[in-house]
């Protein structure tokens, strides 16, 4: 099968240096690539941090292919390059094999000689080659990111939490339940805790790519860090790590840049309170997520995030618009 990633990465190795890169564990790079600019400490922009998030993925590389400042900039176009996949793509790579809906799971596991562990009506969990499969009669047809603390308690209950320490559970959603159109949610099972890429707390618990982020971060100690994500929810979301009045000045501008947003009301009140249109938030301290984590080394994280049932061309250009507009923006105010 052709894979639109592993072409994308091959191409930007030839044309951008590479600053840092380190594999998953399905084989799939991870990388960080220096697109413009020679002035330090550089800023970061990430993306691809969970399933179903194409949209911030493509943005990235159209963003590496169109920055040009002073300042150096450093992408990571996805820090989980799974999740860019959909499960036939994963389970090609895995099995060479294909299914056509996500409870076909079922099979395809016993077939490959894997364990099923739970097999309920409304919940499946197996485990084939140390990779855990899993689906959901309700999560499985809409965004999973919750499903965590099910999936814990699930765990918990049928004493699974302590033998699947140190597992990942591939988590496939699809509206249709169609496997060539399910993504790919990957949870972590660790120190009875159940997390995702976008958990960065202490070391044993988290993902160990993330791990190798935080050491790449920790070493270069950027300026500013920029995370494209996509949510549930109707408008563009921009969430921070810190609650200086130009820097949320910076926001308001950024925002007006494109016509999805009407920022004039916009304003943070208390510790983790929204605007009234729920535009700008501050981000709650202790979310262990990565712009949670640049708070920790006093580095400013923003977050930009578009709505999931957006158009794939139009949250494309929201994550390039806003992004840039937020490094001339802070670029001009001298913020980074």
């Amino acid at each position: 099968m052709k894979d639109e990633y592993l072409k994308a990465i091959s191409f930007l190795k030839n044309r951008y240096e590479k600053v840092w890169e380190t594999v998953d564990w399905l084989g799939y790079p991870i990388v960080a690539f220096w697109t413009c600019g020679r002035e330090d400490p550089p800023i970061v922009i990430t993306a691809g941090a969970i399933g179903g998030t194409q949209a911030t993925v493509y943005a990235a590389f159209e963003l590496i292919l169109s920055l040009n400042y002073e300042k150096k900039i450093v992408v990571i176009p996805a820090r989980d390059p799974v999740g860019f996949h959909n499960l036939n793509n994963i389970l090609f790579r895995m099995f060479k094999k294909k299914i056509d809906v996500i409870t076909r799971l079922v099979d395809l596991i016993e077939e490959e000689g894997g364990k099923i562990l739970i097999n309920q009506e409304n919940f499946f969990l197996g485990i084939v080659r140390n990779i855990g499969f899993a689906f959901h009669k309700d999560y499985s047809r809409r965004y999973p990111r919750r499903f965590a603390t099910l999936l814990k308690e699930t765990l918990v209950k049928n004493n699974l939490i302590e033998e699947l320490d140190g597992t990942r559970i591939l988590f496939p959603f699809s509206k249709s339940m169609n496997a060539e159109e399910a993504k790919i949610f990957t949870f972590y099972v660790n120190k009875g805790g159940v997390t995702d890429y976008d958990y960065f707390s202490g070391q044993d618990e988290i993902i160990p790519e993330v791990y190798s982020l935080k050491s790449f971060l920790n070493q270069i100690s950027p300026s500013l860090v920029i995370d494209l994500q996509e949510h549930e929810g109707e408008h563009v979301k921009i969430g921070v790590n810190n609650r200086e009045e130009n820097i949320i000045a910076s926001l308001k501008l950024a925002l007006s840049q494109i016509s999805e947003d009407n920022t004039e009301e916009s304003n943070i009140e208390g510790e983790n309170s929204v605007n009234t249109e729920n535009r700008i938030y501050l981000v709650e301290e202790g979310s262990n997520t990565l712009i949670d984590y640049m708070r920790n080394k006093n580095i400013t994280g923003i977050s930009l995030s578009t709505p999931l049932d957006m158009s794939l061309e139009k949250k494309i250009e929201t994550l390039v618009t806003l992004c840039k507009s937020l490094i001339n923006i802070f670029a001009l105010i001298s913020l980074i």
